[in-house]
């Protein structure tokens, strides 16, 4: 009687373990689908072969095999479904982590509905027949239906930022569409005219666009990354000014890097456009623009990106403990919020810093305190690179990188394989040795050009580069690239 009962607990105990199996093997493959991190044809696999490895264990475990066989069984089992539970403890955040970088191609435009401050209009009833006008884009028939929804009204055309201004300014109209990114691009040419609106309605739109990704093999070619700093703090995916603009020319086997930082006032050829602008307007038009317009210039192949805006800045530059950065005078600048306040200044003395994430911010903010202007800025945006290159590839900090992925969900935006970014960390924490890296930035041949610039519609004040400095960039970028 006790061996028969002994028979049916073991015959029990086998298929509980079989159950678990399938049980975590659906956790597991669930985890991986959800994370969009895959194509269909790779989900296929892992789901195929999941199935056939689940089913040869459940089959040998249910079956009339030997008990030495099943308990054989039952112990690769047992590492199978640890392995599973490890993974679901500590792989899963790096799943869910790289899941929000990795750019799925989804796009968000929020369009105001600005009216004068000095009018009766509170919300978007009130301008009930009204006129409207706007600037045509992709998404401005979608946001017009939205409006119209709740409002009936007329609408005027206009060509450019400029002459939409002048139109409500001049009280031409009732109301005027801006799409949010232009916001800062109206400041920098008529902020007193745009103090005199208020803004009484939003609307979001949401877009998906193909999102271009490199084929290469990164561990046995070189590549080049873009780092685009967008001048926001709100979401990453958001349409906003690059104010940021580096070029990494990256060779993992010699441990070299190329950096290259081109001011945000150089003028520059808008290829989708046909027409020039400054660098950081053609943000504007979505960071492949820009990617085409570096490309063109430095006449190399820009294989990722890299998107970042100031609140992720803030957020890595703390996780990692502060860089150290040798200051060349000291300065002043607004916090992240751009206040003017006397609390809310940051200033820091001249000389060795260790900078936290607003002082490493205001310092690769500050322009004006520093002799060359945007030259120097850029200078210290790849001081900052650099201090936080060679943090990011020390083993301690790489070895606690559970601190440095909770700061960056969703606040960065790559469209870098998955693959290759697991390939690069096991790299550097394998080789534990830093990189050569040399910073390079074009001579400007006219600081104060007036130059016709696409986004605005009219003339504006530019920075004219130097062809032979942006050819002897190229060929540095070369070297390394071959």
């Amino acid at each position: 009687m006790k061996k028969v009962e002994t028979k049916a607990k073991r015959h029990l105990n086998f298929k509980l373990v079989a159950l678990l199996l399938v049980i975590f093997s659906i956790i597991t493959l669930f985890l991986l689908i959800k994370s969009n991190l895959f194509s269909i044809l790779t989900i296929i696999l892992m789901v195929l072969f999941t199935g056939i490895i689940d089913f040869l264990f459940v089959k040998g475990l249910t079956s009339k095999l030997k008990v030495w066989c099943k308990n054989v069984l039952s112990f690769f089992v047992l590492i199978l479904i640890i392995i599973q539970i490890l993974f679901y403890i500590f792989g899963n955040k790096a799943i869910i982590f790289l899941s929000s970088i990795i750019d799925n191609g989804i796009r968000t435009y929020t369009y105001d509905v600005y009216v004068l401050d000095k009018s009766d209009y509170k919300e978007l009833k009130d301008i009930n027949n009204k006129m409207i006008s706007y600037i045509m884009d992709d998404n401005i028939n979608e946001v017009k239906d939205k409006i119209g929804k709740e409002i009936q009204y007329k609408t005027r055309i206009s060509d450019d930022i400029n002459k939409l201004m002048d139109s409500i300014i001049n009280e031409e109209v009732d109301a005027v569409i801006i799409e949010q990114s232009y916001v800062d691009v109206i400041k920098e040419y008529n902020e007193t005219d745009f103090n005199k609106l208020r803004k009484i309605h939003s609307v979001e739109i949401t877009t998906k666009i193909k999102v271009e990704r490199s084929n290469k093999n990164i561990m046995d070619k070189p590549f080049v990354v873009y780092i685009s700093g967008i001048d926001t703090m709100g979401k990453i995916n958001s349409n906003a000014r690059s104010d940021v603009n580096l070029l990494l020319a990256v060779n993992l086997n010699k441990k070299e890097i190329k950096m290259v930082s081109t001011p945000r006032d150089y003028y520059i050829d808008l290829p989708t456009k046909g027409k020039k602008d400054k660098l950081t307007h053609s943000g504007l038009y979505g960071i492949d623009e820009t990617m085409k317009s570096l490309s063109k210039l430095y006449d190399v192949n820009i294989d990722y990106y890299v998107r970042i805006n100031f609140s992720s800045f803030i957020n890595i530059i703390d996780k990692i403990g502060g860089v150290d950065v040798d200051i060349e005078d000291k300065f002043c600048e607004s916090n992240e919020e751009r206040s003017l306040k006397k609390n809310d200044l940051i200033c820091i003395d001249k000389g060795l810093n260790n900078l936290n994430g607003k002082q490493a911010l205001a310092y690769a903010r500050n322009r004006h305190a520093f002799a060359n202007g945007d030259i120097s800025r850029g200078n210290h945006q790849m001081q900052i690179l650099t201090a936080t290159i060679n943090k990011l590839t020390n083993k301690d900090i790489l070895s606690n990188y559970n601190d440095i992925i909770d700061s960056l969900k969703g606040q960065v935006l790559t469209n870098i394989n998955i693959d290759d970014i697991y390939k690069v960390a096991r790299k550097q924490l394998k080789d534990n040795s830093s990189f050569k890296i040399e910073s390079y930035t074009p001579k400007i041949k006219d600081m104060n050009k007036l130059a016709d610039c696409y986004s605005v519609g009219d003339w504006a004040y530019v920075l004219i580069g130097d062809d032979d400095s942006v050819k002897e960039i190229s060929d540095s970028l070369k070297s390394t690239l071959n």
